[in-house]
């Protein structure tokens, strides 16, 4: 892309709710803010106890001679507009409950990356990387006879593999290699936490627009139920119904079987997906909290801590 073009286009970025949080003056006061209140911990709160833990935040950094001279409730109403907060008034509850953006989440990230960078590529990036590629390779290969080829070997291998483990011979991971792939894990995890709140979003767009129709048509009660299937099936038909359906399915296959696995593992009664529904993006913080409250990789050798830096 020319330099025109692409100055253009970063120049219409600026008024997106990223950009604009980390370009603020106050920047580095609201980053932290969001983050020790809605990121690092809780992932929803309700208003007064989002305000009341703003104000104690706001009166730590003013002995700093930060310049905050606005109310928890004036940045609350300043964060939500910018759209660096979510407002969700939720079923049975008295308050409406506040939660970070995707933007906002991405920025927090962002700037943790900066603070705390991979100071080299790790062994479990590079193993992701070669296995994607490979992975890519076969499935796009339409040759019959290479195809059956490589499931033959890979038959042969875990025939072999069997009989290692067989004989007792089986290599249990390090436990310096299960920490660092515990964290990569991790890290893409807190990855997929806005490609989910992307997919909520939409579908919140989408459920709005047809709403707005069906008021604004005012159509018989027939009609009605019409377009209201029809926008069911709109929902699901586009991108982000589409992406729900497959998250959903892998993830009820994958929940199953690492519960299974780790469940049958001596000192864990629990597997890293047990906690919080980390499988569960209805959940907004479903992997933030970052912790394998029961995962061991050797019972003795490694306990993941609460919090993996």
């Amino acid at each position: 892309m020319k330099a025109d073009k692409q100055a253009a286009t970063y120049a219409a970025l600026r008024s997106q709710p990223l950009w604009k949080l980390l370009a603020s003056t106050n920047a580095p006061f609201t980053l932290a803010i969001l983050q020790s209140n809605l990121y690092d911990g809780d992932q929803r709160l309700p208003a007064s106890i989002l305000h009341e833990r703003v104000a104690k935040d706001l009166e730590t950094l003013k002995a700093t001679d930060a310049d905050l001279p606005q109310s928890p409730q004036e940045y609350v109403a300043e964060w939500l507009a910018n759209g660096y907060l979510e407002r969700r008034f939720l079923a049975g509850e008295p308050e409406e409950q506040y939660e970070l953006s995707a933007a906002a989440a991405a920025a927090i990230r962002f700037v943790e990356n900066l603070n705390q960078p991979y100071l080299a590529a790790t062994e479990s990036r590079l193993t992701l990387v070669i296995n994607a590629l490979v992975q890519l390779v076969e499935d796009t290969d339409t040759d019959k006879a290479r195809r059956i080829q490589r499931l033959m070997e890979e038959r042969a291998r875990i025939d072999t593999e069997i009989e290692t483990v067989e004989r007792g011979e089986a290599k249990v991971l390090p436990a310096a290699t299960a920490y660092e792939r515990a964290r990569e894990i991790i890290a893409l995890a807190d990855n997929l936490v806005s490609d989910f709140r992307r997919v909520r979003d939409q579908f919140d767009h989408l459920n709005r627009e047809l709403r707005q129709k069906i008021l604004e048509d005012a159509p018989s009660r027939g009609n009605v139920l019409e377009a209201l299937f029809a926008g069911i099936d709109l929902i699901g038909e586009s991108p982000a119904g589409r992406s729900f359906s497959t998250e959903r399915r892998a993830r009820s296959g994958a929940r199953r079987r690492i519960d299974t696995r780790v469940r049958q593992r001596p000192g864990s009664q629990r597997s890293p997906l047990s906690h919080r529904s980390y499988t569960n993006p209805a959940y907004p913080g479903w992997c933030r909290s970052r912790r394998f409250p029961a995962f061991r990789a050797e019972p003795e050798t490694l306990c993941c801590e609460p919090r993996i830096p």
